[in-house]
């Protein structure tokens, strides 16, 4: 959750009874970056809204379907991918979780990359450490010529991710360099190179034109469009969550009838299967498992929550009082 992020919930506070007219002015934005920066060492059979690692891959369910068709994507002629979808949606739990196991077991060298800072010195060893063995070039190299010899220097297929790629728009001489590099990819095609752009819709206005640009008389570079999960991969992402949890369902309601319950109480918050709500929902109600340690979650205890609408909305108080 980041600061644009803030106006979207103010309706799900609201509804579940919470204050919502919070003032940007009181979050304090270097606790956002922490939070996001920081790996949780404890339980992770549900995340919040933390996003899924490579290590989760057991647990990351619901998004088979999306995760080899990008896949399939990626072995096309195309060298650049984009990869969009709403705030949250779910974008790098999908790439690191569900791309990222299908690549390294095809044979692919990968490397992750967040623009944080407008030094290109940075991103270029940060490439290198991830794919080469051998030491990184000196400062002096450019960041295509970097690329030019990790294509040459590898037989296998060669992924770049950019993270959260609408970032890098605010570091103007990394972002210059990266768009070179970008026409210099797109029209010379290494055989092996992949680059895969995430970035969120609210930036398509910004983004895409530059994408085409970069694209010029050829067509227009791909996008793969990440959607809410429907309702039987919500179903799965939350049954794995507890399974993993070793967390049971109310036998008196039953397996079924709770997921259901829960899922139906979801779709009423208009956001469909918004995947950090399963998660908020599963982690919460664990929580009150380990709490009570029963080993069994009751619907008296969901119901004492308010559901769904209330468990999100106080799920995302807290998160707010932790950043003020």
């Amino acid at each position: 959750m980041m600061r644009q992020d803030i106006e979207k919930i103010a309706p799900i506070l609201r509804n579940a009874g919470y204050p919502y007219e919070i003032s940007v002015t009181e979050i304090d934005e270097s606790k956002f970056l922490y939070a996001a920066q920081t790996v949780r060492l404890s339980n992770r059979s549900f995340l919040g809204m933390d996003s899924f690692c490579e290590d989760d891959y057991h647990l990351f369910k619901g998004r088979t379907k999306e995760s080899h068709e990008l896949y399939q994507m990626l072995l096309f002629n195309d060298p650049i991918t984009a990869l969009v979808g709403d705030s949250g949606i779910g974008k790098t739990s999908l790439v690191k979780a569900g791309l990222f196991p299908l690549l390294r077991k095809a044979g692919w060298k990968i490397a992750y990359v967040r623009i944080l800072h407008d030094n290109i010195s940075e991103v270029i060893q940060g490439i290198w450490f991830q794919i080469m063995e051998s030491e990184p070039p000196s400062s002096e190299v450019s960041f295509i010529d970097t690329l030019q010899h990790i294509s040459k220097q590898n037989q296998h297929f060669v992924l770049i991710l950019f993270d959260q790629f609408n970032d890098a728009l605010k570091f103007n001489n990394v972002f210059t360099q990266i768009k070179e590099a970008l026409y210099h990819i797109q029209a010379t095609r290494f055989h092996n190179l992949r680059i895969l752009l995430c970035y969120r819709s609210d930036f398509e206005g910004q983004v895409g034109p530059i994408l085409q640009d970069i694209a010029y008389s050829l067509r227009a570079i791909p996008r793969f469009y990440l959607c809410a999960l429907n309702r039987s991969g919500a179903e799965d992402a939350l049954v794995a969550g507890m399974n993993s949890a070793q967390v049971g369902f109310d036998p008196d309601i039953g397996v079924k009838g709770f997921i259901k319950l829960i899922l139906d109480d979801i779709e009423r918050q208009g956001r469909g299967f918004y995947p950090p709500y399963i998660q908020m929902i599963g982690e919460t109600l664990r929580d009150s498992v380990l709490d009570n340690q029963s080993g069994i979650v009751r619907k008296a205890t969901y119901d004492s929550l308010h559901g769904a609408a209330g468990i999100i909305g106080n799920y995302l108080f807290k998160q707010l009082e932790s950043f003020a």
